[in-house]
């Protein structure tokens, strides 16, 4: 009996080759667009920082565009189970772009909440150790406004469609 013939590659791929729960595991970028079409773009953008982080992690340089996209996944992967004052403090060395990063991918909303919530720290500059060292320094009234943007951020629409859409238009600055 004869072999099936094989299915072209796009219709090799299924879900079940890129395994959520435990996330990137090796696909190139194209690979992990093609994975679109069974939708959940924020598991996809999320895959695609995870790849980022693996590379930055072994020493690979970072495109412009890669460290948007690791800046905004950071941010919002720490908002759906904590707040800024837990992104500031574990997140700091990405304060100081996370607001350009989420206007460039056009979460506008998202970037004046995050702003605020900056603003809230009191700082004349932004840096990630003075982020740091202003996070351990809150007092009531700045924990109070960073209470308010955190619910602020829960309530708007996440940034998981429009960092996917970026991640698309820009996938030949992305390299594993």
């Amino acid at each position: 009996m004869a072999e099936p013939a094989p299915a072209p590659a796009d219709k090799r791929l299924s879900p079940i080759d890129l395994d959520w729960q435990d996330g990137y595991s090796g696909q190139t970028v194209e690979e992990l667009l093609s994975f679109e079409k069974y939708g959940r773009t924020d598991l996809l953008a999320a895959a695609f920082a995870q790849a980022i982080e693996q590379k930055a992690g072994r020493g690979g340089r970072l495109s412009g565009v890669e460290r948007v996209v690791m800046a905004v996944r950071k941010l919002d992967s720490t908002m759906v189970v904590d707040g800024f004052d837990n992104f500031f403090m574990y997140s700091s060395q990405f304060a100081p772009v996370i607001v350009d990063s989420l206007n460039l991918i056009g979460c506008k909303r998202l970037a004046k909440i995050t702003e605020r919530a900056l603003r809230a720290l009191r700082l004349t500059r932004v840096s990630a150790k003075r982020v740091q060292t202003a996070v351990m320094r809150l007092d009531e009234k700045q924990e109070e406004e960073l209470s308010r943007c955190d619910a602020s951020y829960w309530k708007a629409p996440g940034p998981a469609r429009r960092l996917f859409a970026f991640i698309k238009a820009r996938k030949g600055s992305i390299r594993f």
